[in-house]
């Protein structure tokens, strides 16, 4: 088999962000949500999954077993994932209240200090800046002094 190109028309059933969903609401009927609903890939891959797919755990089975026990590996890793991206969002809050920079520090390793040129901060940029300059154009370190 080679290449494949596949193609899918759907339906985003949730918004990019909390206030899509309002929008998308206003935006669309009932009607088109219930259409599309029984047509959400994600949704119509697991049904497959459980209700015809392989054993997802390789295992021979009758197919109300496999049907059970495909439905149960799904299940566990639906709860690991939402376990792990919770604790992650916990890592992330927590890490906004204790690992914070200080708003100072937000500027620092970023601007050259004050009277300082460019061969002097010992920027790859003096050398471009002299070329420029030479050429009859004013210099990165003039343009930047006339702005101060």
């Amino acid at each position: 088999l080679g290449p494949v190109t596949l193609a899918a028309e759907t339906f985003r059933m949730g918004g990019h962000a909390t206030h899509d969903e309002a929008e998308a609401r206003a935006l669309f009927t009932p009607e088109q949500f219930r259409h599309w609903g029984l047509r959400d890939p994600i949704g119509t891959y697991e049904a497959y999954l459980v209700e015809e797919g392989p054993a997802l755990d390789g295992r021979r089975r009758a197919p109300a077993a496999r049907r059970d026990a495909n439905r149960r590996l799904l299940e566990e890793a639906e709860a690991r994932v939402i376990t792990e991206v919770e604790a992650a969002a916990g890592e992330a809050l927590e890490s906004r209240r204790a690992r914070m920079p200080a708003p100072e520090e937000a500027v620092e390793g970023v601007y050259a200090p004050p009277g300082v040129g460019l061969a002097q901060a010992g920027t790859g940029l003096a050398q471009a800046d002299a070329r420029g300059a030479g050429r009859g154009r004013r210099s990165l370190a003039q343009r930047a002094s006339r702005r101060l």
